[in-house]
């Protein structure tokens, strides 16, 4: 009996040690030291503390902050992302009223001392006409731009490497967007309902595009997908950070009138 009871003490000793990689401080300082993502907010170990987190600060070793991370973190002011971090979750900042943003022309970015314009949140505000993104951002957060309905005019740096679902969706007022050679990814519904677009050119660094992409873009005459070597795959969820096969709606409603394949696509 004894070595059953010094057995399932261990085991649970392990499991608390294997997740003693988040902590609080007395003064409000969450430190995450590891990936976590569930499907439900409540489900975060730091939740029911979510009131008294006054700052974030995420470890080098940490290559995700899962969805709804920090929902609801009222008293949230600042969140230092690493580097590492190549994909954030969608509603992970909702709710936080009081976060402090790093601002570049009409964009609101969050990254870390050497990089604060690592990740392009989303905009100013939905009136904005016009964005110029920082070329030292690497990331498109999901719905960045959703909504401003009267955007004409982005600019996307060579830097980004990463285009959110529904990043640009409902931007009626873009005619053009250029996607610049080192973008791999391109969210589900990026560019979903941009009825004024009337051509998109591919590159050959993308190898991902998300289902509904280009949806309800009315005005999309012409299409070229560069030429490659890498096979582009299509139906990439960019929020599930998995891949559902056919890329469901792509070009929905889009009446093209030219189309180049200068590559295989799956």
């Amino acid at each position: 009996m004894k070595h059953v009871f010094i057995t399932l003490f261990l085991a649970l000793l392990a499991v608390v040690q294997a997740r003693a990689d988040w902590s609080l401080s007395d003064d409000g300082v969450l430190t995450i030291t590891s990936d976590y993502s569930y499907s439900s907010f409540s489900s975060y170990p730091w939740y029911s503390k979510r009131s008294s987190i006054k700052e974030v600060e995420i470890g080098s070793s940490v290559t995700s902050i899962g969805y709804g991370a920090f929902w609801d973190c009222s008293g949230l002011t600042s969140v230092v992302i690493p580097s590492s971090v190549t994909a954030i979750g969608s509603s992970a900042f909702s709710g936080c009223s009081r976060l402090t943003y790093n601002e570049y022309d009409n964009g609101l970015y969050l990254g870390n001392t050497d990089n604060p314009y690592l990740w392009l949140i989303k905009a100013k505000n939905t009136a904005i006409t016009s964005c110029s993104i920082n070329n030292n951002t690497k990331f498109i957060y999901g719905s960045a731009f959703s909504g401003c309905s009267g955007l004409t005019s982005v600019v996307i740096p060579s830097s980004v490497t990463e285009i959110g679902s529904s990043a640009f969706s409902g931007c009626r007022g873009l005619t053009s967007v250029v996607i610049p050679s080192s973008v791999t990814e391109i969210g589900s519904n990026a560019f979903e309902y941009c009825s004024g677009l009337t051509s998109v050119v591919i590159p050959s660094s993308v190898t991902k595009i998300g289902n509904y992409a280009f949806n309800g873009c009315t005005s999309l005459k012409n299409l070229t997908i560069e030429d490659g070597s890498e096979t582009l795959s299509l139906g990439y969820n960019y929020n599930d950070y998995q891949y559902n096969s056919g890329g469901r709606g792509l070009f929905y409603d889009c009446p093209l009138e030219s189309v180049y394949l200068g590559r295989n696509i799956s």
